[in-house]
């Protein structure tokens, strides 16, 4: 392309390189957040795998940038995927408002449906095509949280 020859010259500082072609998987996860280890978010992993068990994905949290993000799509590696194994990881982000409150919920709180549209929508902004289960999982969660505001 236009900057590989500059790009070349500032990898090529005089010392011998060695170059390999990586997967779009192994980019992602040079990124890949520290997980939180406080028992909230263990709770909240709990949660959101009795929520999210029909899914087929893991799910972690972790405080990561930007923070008006709320969550992330790791897909698994192509080598990991079987029918069995998870279809790849769900990254719900400790430094957004919606995630806060999810940690600071209490324990009874019943937050089924927002971490059902939370992984909705990390599938959306991971670009994955929504399947017709995932927009009936969407409308129902967007229903069950419009009929569990008071008021």
């Amino acid at each position: 392309g236009l900057h590989e020859a500059d790009l070349l010259r500032v990898v090529d500082d005089g010392e011998p390189a060695h170059f390999r072609e990586v997967t779009a998987h192994e980019v992602i996860a040079l990124a890949d957040p520290v997980p939180l280890a406080d028992r909230r978010a263990q709770a909240l992993v709990a949660k959101a795998g009795d929520a999210l068990h029909d899914q087929r994905v893991s799910v972690q949290v972790a405080g990561f940038e930007p923070a008006e993000r709320p969550v992330l799509w790791w897909p698994a590696a192509p080598a990991e995927r079987s029918p069995d194994a998870d279809r790849g990881v769900v990254l719900l982000n400790a430094s957004h408002t919606a995630v806060k409150r999810l940690l600071d919920a209490p324990p009874e709180a019943d937050v089924t449906a927002p971490l059902q549209a939370l992984y909705v929508t990390a599938l959306l902004l991971g670009r994955v095509e929504p399947t017709d289960a995932h927009v009936a999982l969407l409308r129902t969660a967007v229903a069950d949280l419009i009929e569990a505001r008071p008021g």
